[in-house]
């Protein structure tokens, strides 16, 4: 299947009922795939797909997470992939942004010569400001329970 053929079908259903499309999403160079597809065809309400693609990812990066290390390639790219899905779907956290730490992202992101990197600093400025990075290791705990029982 390509992700050409995966977004439409599973952009709105689980693919926990298709045992070759749940395989092919513990693929990180078919999920890199399937963000771009999503950003050339974004599907009305992709919000399903979009929150079984960061699963794979939290899975993917799970044991890495060190807020203290520095932004690896993987780290750098999934930061525009999430902003993506954040500015399309109001139903991803604003936190998933910053798994690789708080200043670490911004310092990242005022590197970047897109005129997107302001955009995507002035909303976690905005966030940070409102104190939703205080405390994400809480955060984190929180959301793997929530999700995972």
């Amino acid at each position: 299947m390509t992700p050409r053929e995966f977004v439409p079908r599973f952009a709105a259903r689980s693919v926990s009922d298709a045992p070759e499309a749940e395989s092919l999403l513990t693929d990180p160079s078919f999920r890199a795939a399937l963000y771009r597809e999503i950003h050339n065809s974004l599907p009305v309400d992709a919000r399903v797909l979009l929150r079984q693609l960061l699963n794979k990812e939290i899975d993917y990066r799970r044991g890495a997470w060190e807020p203290s290390k520095p932004l690896d390639a993987g780290e750098r790219s999934c930061i525009r992939r999430t902003w993506f899905g954040v500015r399309f779907s109001s139903a991803v956290d604003v936190q998933f942004l910053v798994g690789g730490g708080l200043e670490e992202t911004l310092q990242y992101l005022r590197e970047q010569p897109e005129a997107g990197a302001k955009e995507a600093i002035d909303y976690l400025l905005k966030y940070k400001s409102a104190g939703d990075f205080d405390d994400l290791e809480g955060w984190a705990q929180w959301r793997d329970s929530y999700f995972r029982s």
